[in-house]
């Protein structure tokens, strides 16, 4: 698949993206980023459009190689009876830093990084789902997928 027909496809809710390119990472909702992901057929290594339903993937070892296609969508996963388990990830905030102009938040080891997300930063992570496949050999679990359901503030389990 090429990269303006994944841009191109029907995306539900304005959905987040996460594009890891040679030159920039993008973290942004898509309508506000799809013009600048269109100009990097040549850049890009791996594009997540994803919300808490889905996740479209586009993504290639090295930029010699064909980019390979993969889609997770919960009502399918569901179906087939998919084994995945949920966690949390806390984000690297610096949160005496706060966002520039460009939208980036601070690191707490200097660098910068862009996110999508307005309001207090402080406890904010992301949401993983991980995907669990099994060896044939010995039927060892382990993790073979993942893909971010949200970026939300860390709630306690009760």
């Amino acid at each position: 698949m090429k990269l303006v027909e994944f841009l191109n496809k029907e995306y539900l809710d304005n959905p987040y993206v996460l594009a890891q390119c040679s030159d920039e990472l993008i973290f942004s909702k898509l309508n506000d980023c799809k013009d600048i992901l269109k100009e990097k057929e040549n850049k890009y290594l791996d594009i997540r459009i994803f919300n808490q339903d889905y996740e479209y993937r586009l993504f290639r070892p090295d930029f010699s190689s064909e980019a390979k296609y993969i889609e997770h969508i919960d009502d399918k996963d569901k179906e087939e009876n998919v084994d995945y388990y949920d966690e949390f990830q806390f984000l690297d905030i610096d949160e005496t830093y706060h966002k520039d102009n460009k939208g980036r938040v601070k690191s707490t080891g200097g660098g910068f990084y862009p996110l999508p997300c307005e309001g207090d930063i402080s406890d904010l992570g992301l949401k993983i789902r991980n995907y669990v496949s099994y060896y044939k050999e010995t039927g060892q679990a382990y993790v073979s997928d993942f893909r971010i359901l949200a970026i939300e503030k860390y709630k306690e389990e009760k």
